[in-house]
């Protein structure tokens, strides 16, 4: 009776596994390709103060044969994405809210890129050193039709059943550089905005 009580216990917590694993495996990454190129902490010197701020600068090439869009949103706490830097995970973009937010469409041809700058905040960012470390970027994605896949964690954690197999993870995993860069005043970087452009 033991032995059959420990094979169930074996078979229930790999069935679990197995069902986590499955999460992030979907065709996604037959469309999408993500590559994190760098988080860079900017320390902002202003007359008064100084300010610090992160930038996640990172790049989504279309891999597909069809020509896609990759929608984001102007109020960046609706990019909201997992992270992990060494041991610690980060939920970035967790919590806040913006008086008004905009989607942002990033029209991308088969074999071409978006690059993307976008400003984050999380618990603990402070605590990152300068260097390169082992890290993952989990991007979740709501599929609106077959060419368009939009950027909205929040909703997926808010609306979950009313999004059941449209949900999709946009997901890089490797080295990730942090930079520590200095500046005086934002000179064109806006608080909450994202930037992109594109690569052939």
């Amino acid at each position: 009776m033991k032995n059959i009580f420990l094979v169930l216990l074996l078979f229930v917590c790999s069935y679990q596994v197995h069902a986590q694993d499955h999460r992030f495996q979907n065709r996604i990454h037959t469309q999408f390709e993500l590559h994190v190129d760098s988080l860079e902490r900017c320390t902002v010197a202003h007359k008064q103060y100084v300010d610090t701020v992160y930038w996640l600068h990172f790049s989504v090439k279309n891999t597909s044969g069809d020509t896609l869009t990759y929608v984001t949103n102007s109020c960046f706490y609706y990019n909201h994405f997992t992270m992990i830097i060494g041991r610690v995970q980060f939920e970035v973009n967790e919590n806040g809210g913006c008086l008004f937010n905009e989607q942002q469409p990033h029209i991308v041809a088969p074999g071409a890129s978006v690059r993307i700058s976008e400003w984050i905040t999380s618990a603990k960012l402070n605590q990152l050193d300068t260097g390169e470390w082992d890290g993952k970027v989990i991007i979740p994605l709501i599929r609106d039709t077959e060419q368009i896949y939009r950027v909205d964690g929040r909703y997926l954690t808010q609306h979950g059943n009313d999004v059941v197999g449209q949900e999709e993870y946009l997901i890089f995993e490797g080295r990730i550089n942090i930079v520590q860069t200095y500046t005086e005043g934002f000179k064109g970087k806006k608080k909450g905005k994202s930037k992109s452009k594109k690569n052939a």
